[in-house]
């Protein structure tokens, strides 16, 4: 199996990381994806003037790559 997320997505990591330790599904056993580089802004607001703010610094994969490694742990291929 392959997930695809993205930090951008909402809370599409950390229901994804919930998701798989509920079912017990082990990192050997499915491939997780995850995007950078953009910061959701909307607020859940489908008429938001803007939904993300894009970033691709340095500072900012870094940021994301460890937020999204602690919720997803060795799920996640770096």
């Amino acid at each position: 199996r392959y997930f695809d997320t993205a930090r951008s997505y909402g809370r599409a990591e950390q229901f994804l990381a919930s998701w798989l330790v509920d079912r017990g599904i082990l990192p050997d056993q499915v491939t997780v994806c995850s995007k950078w580089g953009y910061i959701y802004s909307a607020g859940w607001q489908v008429d938001a003037e803007q939904h993300e703010v894009k970033d691709h610094s340095l500072p900012m994969l870094h940021e994301q790559m460890m937020t999204s490694y602690d919720l997803l742990g060795r799920n996640l291929e770096v």
